[in-house]
């Protein structure tokens, strides 16, 4: 199997980072799709190591999308997260673990 397969597969698994970040489950999909081709190649290449990978990868996968879709996400506008906290460190502000809502926007909603 050619060494450039082991980079696209790399390159699969971290583009699906991005839109599980951003808690899209297409990321998740990908994800775990990603761990599914890194199994082939171990098996197609007898590196069984990669087989554990997959697996704790897979498995951390599957947890996290479950967690991430157990978690409401949806606060009406105007409104504001009940878990809102103003952030004390400016390089504490960005997402809103709660609600996945921006600073900004809580900032917003409790101005009015």
């Amino acid at each position: 199997m050619n060494a450039w397969w082991s980079w696209i597969l790399t390159a699969v698994g971290v583009f699906g980072l991005y839109p599980a970040g951003r808690k899209s489950p297409w990321g998740w999909a990908v994800g775990i799709g990603a761990q599914v081709l890194w199994f082939a190649y171990a098996v197609t290449t007898r590196q069984y190591g990669f087989v554990a990978s997959c697996l704790a990868y897979g498995a951390v996968y599957v947890r996290n999308f479950r967690a991430w879709r157990a978690q409401p996400v949806e606060v009406p506008d105007g409104a504001v997260c009940p878990a809102y906290r103003p952030p004390t460190d400016p390089a504490d502000s960005g997402l809103c673990a709660g609600c996945g809502m921006y600073d900004y926007k809580h900032r917003e909603s409790s101005d009015a």
